[in-house]
């Protein structure tokens, strides 16, 4: 980013921050509400973005049956992690609330799923092997995606 372009929007920033200071009280506590609210409506237009996405997935990789491993929800946690391991490093929405609250917490948050995991976890309690294996390939697979994606974010 330009230093100019940088030092206006720190600048902006802090005025917009002095202004609250400035408020009394009660006003202070209104605009924060407000700004919660905005932050949270466009999070959840991102998380229904996010989960029709997921949805998909599910449809197009179906899983026989419960005690199958379920590889449309793994699939699903991996593309999420190797996403926010490229985000991580794109200051362009990282920066920015509003964009990280509509790509991270938003579609990221309603594509990848781990109440899913942890429900598939358990239909599969009657295979251990398979349950046990399952927790540990999305997360070291998830972490590795994580870490992929961050240097590949990296090299741009």
């Amino acid at each position: 980013m330009i230093p100019a372009v940088r030092l206006r929007r720190q600048l902006r920033v802090h005025l917009t921050q002095l202004h609250l200071q400035l408020l009394p009280p009660h006003l202070r506590q209104l605009v924060r509400q407000a700004l919660v609210l905005k932050f949270g409506f466009v999070a959840a237009i991102g998380a229904a973005l996010g989960s029709l996405f997921r949805l998909q997935i599910s449809y197009l990789i179906q899983t026989p049956s419960d005690t199958s491993f379920p590889w449309s929800t793994f699939l699903a946690n991996v593309i999420g992690a190797l996403l926010i391991g490229l985000i991580a490093n794109y200051s362009k929405i990282m920066n920015s609330e509003i964009r990280r609250h509509f790509v991270v917490t938003g579609v990221l948050g309603g594509f990848t799923t781990f109440s899913a995991l942890a429900v598939e976890t358990l239909q599969m309690a009657s295979t251990p092997l398979m349950s046990i294996s399952y927790v540990v390939a999305t997360f070291i697979v998830g972490i590795a995606a994580t870490h992929i994606g961050s240097l590949l974010g990296d090299r741009r």
